[in-house]
């Protein structure tokens, strides 16, 4: 109406929120969307943390199993010995009337030692261990110098209560334990008593006696053959006492690992099994070969000569896994990294939570991989998990962006990473440098293929200006 004034409100209904005063554009720029993605990539770890430690409760599950193993079947077996022992008295060191018993301990002269290992794996569930029976044989003689023996009127050897003293970890499961020593006698062995006060850290005892007698002017010699078998779970060594060694391990296994103080001079491996050997001289040792003791026990003598082997599985399961699953970041990373590669180059608008079902997929591979492992094996678990994944990654991918190539580009990528990732998992001694290597390339590429990109823009400016 005319004359009267109207009055314009200037003022906005609602105060302006955050959003509207930040500056124009700034959360479509790509510095905005890639600092989103990179806290979504550490909350990618929560769920992968989840997953490491299913991963752990099967790794410990399998070392229960183990143990029942070692329980059942028999445990990790070491053989130590043989080593005769001669008891005599002498005058009691208080001064008094009584007399005091101890021992002369005798290292063989010459020992040849022959272990075949008959491996097997055994099944308890989805778990499982490697298993062996040992077939032993050691040869060898005592030798005793006269210098060796203790002097003096008042000391009395007892040569009548010598007896031969041998070692293993658990002698429960032993099928046989037959000897002979000196002229041919069978040895009867028995385990240990307080009287004999045999022990060995570790190791049970067991002796034969050996009636012996001093040799007229010269010294003793004892030759000795003994045969055994033992059951043993995993690893097996010998303690191989001797002035002189020949030993000799063999099982059909293709994948053993040597330890112990001792390496095999020579070793034959190939798929049908390993041979190895050592040998040593008499002149090369400086343990002592003959001493007297105050117990009859094992003592430390001999640990300067442990041979050691363990059958390893071809494929280790579990460690494969795990090295596997500590590649998961890397994966997430890549994949993130490809999709936003995407918008800013592909012109793709791909939502946050689109990001996020992509990192959960991918972290799912670890679960797989143990799962489909523990029944079909490593290689076939493996097989089965990545294409279980890259099919669920790269269809989900191609929905999303609605371009065919783009899709193919990121089926490309992924199977390049499980490919890249099976390779380092293979290599032992170079999988640090194969991996570093590799790393090295990817972010050259990335480098080359964004250095046209103004990370202050909004994608589709981005887009352009790479034109």
């Amino acid at each position: 109406m005319v004359g009267e004034t109207q009055v314009t409100n200037d003022f906005p209904s609602t105060p302006p929120g955050p959003a509207t005063m930040l500056p124009s554009g700034w959360r479509g720029s790509p510095g905005f969307k890639l600092v989103l993605i990179l806290g979504l990539s550490l909350l990618m770890l929560i769920p992968m943390t989840m997953v490491s430690f299913r991963i752990e409760e099967r790794q410990e599950r399998q070392r229960s199993v183990l143990d029942d193993f070692n329980k059942s079947w028999g445990p990790s077996q070491v053989v130590r010995g043989p080593t005769l022992v001669i008891p005599y008295e002498m005058p009691a060191a208080s001064g008094g009337n009584g007399m005091d018993r101890n021992y002369i301990r005798v290292m063989p002269e010459s020992l040849q030692a022959v272990a075949s290992l008959s491996p097997e794996t055994r099944k308890r569930g989805l778990f499982h261990a490697i298993v062996y029976t040992a077939d032993i044989g050691l040869k060898g003689s005592f030798r005793i110098p006269v210098e060796a023996l203790p002097a003096g009127q008042t000391t009395k050897i007892l040569w009548s209560e010598s007896f031969i003293q041998l070692g293993a970890t658990d002698w429960g499961d032993a099928r046989s334990l037959s000897a002979t020593a000196g002229e041919d006698s069978m040895l009867a062995f028995r385990g240990a008593t307080d009287r004999d006060a045999l022990r060995c850290k570790g190791v049970e005892l067991v002796s034969a006696q050996v009636p012996l007698h001093q040799a007229a002017g010269g010294e003793t010699n004892v030759p000795f053959e003994i045969h055994t078998d033992l059951r043993g779970t995993g690893n097996f060594g010998i303690v191989a006492l001797g002035r002189s060694l020949e030993a000799t391990m063999k099982a059909p296994w293709s994948t053993p690992s040597f330890g112990g103080a001792l390496l095999p001079n020579t070793s034959d491996i190939n798929d049908a099994g390993f041979e190895a050997q050592w040998r040593r001289s008499a002149n090369v040792s400086n343990t002592p070969w003959a001493w007297s003791a105050h117990s009859a026990d094992c003592g430390n003598a001999g640990t300067d000569r442990q041979l050691d082997v363990e059958l390893l599985e071809p494929v280790p399961t579990y460690r494969m896994v795990d090295r596997a699953s500590k590649y998961g970041a890397l994966f997430i990373a890549l994949s993130f990294l490809t999709y936003f590669l995407f918008e800013m180059i592909g012109q793709v608008r791909i939502h946050i939570v689109q990001y996020a079902l992509l990192g959960l997929s991918i972290s799912l591979f670890a679960l797989l991989l143990v799962s489909f492992s523990e029944p079909l094996g490593f290689g076939l678990g493996y097989a089965i998990s990545t294409l279980a994944i890259l099919a669920q990654a790269s269809v989900y991918t191609a929905s999303i962006t609605r371009k065919a190539k783009q899709a193919g580009v990121f089926a490309l990528m992924l199977s390049c990473l499980f490919g890249f990732l099976y390779v380092v998992l293979s290599l032992e001694s170079y999988a640090l440098l194969t991996g570093t290597v590799a790393l090295f390339a990817v972010l050259s590429i990335v480098m080359a293929v964004t250095r046209h990109i103004d990370w202050s823009k909004a994608p589709a400016l981005a887009a352009k200006a790479l034109e």
